[in-house]
């Protein structure tokens, strides 16, 4: 079972930043929290091409505590980048 919750504010220039928070159960005793920020490209495709066609950008960099519910909790700092096809 996992939660996120977020809020998107678009960028002049066609991205968006979204501030996020996400809980997720991981076993019988364990938990990942973490928050952090979003920064995703709205499109980088040229101008009049067809906008399934974009490549899409996002970048999360994010603080999160991980426990199994046996060792002492876990404290990280991550960064995570993805590239995609719209």
């Amino acid at each position: 079972m996992a939660m996120e919750l977020g809020w998107g504010v678009v960028l002049p220039g066609g991205g968006q930043v979204v501030p996020f928070g996400r809980w997720v159960r991981e076993g019988a005793n364990g938990y990942r929290v973490n928050a952090g920020t979003r920064w995703t490209t709205l499109g980088l495709g040229e101008p009049g091409e067809h906008r399934s066609r974009d490549l899409q950008l996002t970048l999360d960099l994010f603080g999160e505590q991980v426990a199994d519910g046996v060792q002492p909790a876990e404290r990280r700092i991550g960064l995570l980048g993805q590239i995609g096809f719209r």
